[in-house]
């Protein structure tokens, strides 16, 4: 491979560059490696359901964490083929051990793509898989893009069996929030942006979101999930507050799919 060196180029827009070239062809090279985080009930400890999520292997880079392989495969308008991918692992990881559900996130861009409506029970048929094992979690401002259809297909894999839930509350201050009284009829699970969990307890402010975040959606009647807990400050002023669902390394590390049966085994299971 020959590399042109490119003095005016900074280290992080080298970076950039060479993900958005590399992403093209990581699906192919099977570069994609699933993560599922045991969610646990905060009070019992008892395991509730799988969270899923990725990491990007790079040549070069390494390790890339989720949110940056997310970033990247927007910019390059692979996010369908990315997050059907990724649907398609989460069924498979189901089959093979179907004791809690597994929550997955989508996008604005599968949302909007008609055929999800073929393609998710199709794949639930193939595998195949009770439709409540599956918990898809989307964000305020990917439903507000993709509106019109987003209820559509919404309310026809719901009918179905599908469960929804809304992510990434606090990721922007009030972002999420504000919506979560006029969405809570359509989901059944809330999750906090893992941005919000990692300065809590410390952060006032954070702080005064999440409570307000909390109280809100325990007021609806939802569950709500904290993803990325790492410290066990974080995780008892989260259960003062009311948050019934915890996950991430300061609860239990992710582990790949092979590891998930074993994970599970001898452990206390209560699905979600």
């Amino acid at each position: 491979v020959v590399r042109t060196y490119r003095p005016d180029l900074s280290p992080a827009r080298e970076r950039e560059l060479i993900l958005s070239r590399d992403v093209h062809s990581a699906l192919a090279l099977s570069q994609y490696e699933m993560r599922y985080s045991p969610v646990v009930e905060a009070r019992s400890g008892a395991v509730r359901a799988l969270f899923a999520s990725f990491v990007w292997r790079h040549a070069r880079f390494g390790e890339i964490d989720a949110e940056e392989a997310r970033d990247v495969a927007q910019r390059a308008r692979l996010s369908a083929e990315l997050e059907l991918w990724l649907l398609r692992s989460v069924c498979q990881a189901l089959a093979q051990t179907s004791a809690v559900p597994v929550i997955a996130e989508l996008s604005s861009a599968q949302l909007s793509d008609i055929t999800l409506r073929e393609r998710v029970p199709e794949l639930l048929q193939r595998y195949p898989l009770p439709p409540r094992k599956l918990i898809l979690t989307l964000t305020e401002d990917g439903l507000s893009e993709a509106r019109e259809s987003a209820a559509e297909q919404i309310a026809f894999l719901r009918d179905r069996g599908v469960r929804f839930g809304l992510r990434g509350l606090g990721a922007t201050g009030s972002g999420g929030f504000a919506g979560l009284n006029r969405l809570g009829q359509m989901v059944e699970i809330v999750t906090l942006s893992e941005r919000l969990v990692g300065v809590l307890p410390q952060g006032r402010e954070a702080a005064s979101l999440a409570r307000s975040i909390i109280g809100t959606a325990v007021g609806l009647h939802l569950q709500v999930l904290a993803p990325g807990v790492q410290t066990p400050e974080a995780r008892s002023f989260l259960e003062s507050l009311g948050c019934s669902l915890m996950g991430g390394p300061g609860v239990h590390a992710a582990v790949g799919p092979d590891a998930v049966a074993g994970t599970l085994a001898g452990k206390s299971v209560d699905p979600l």
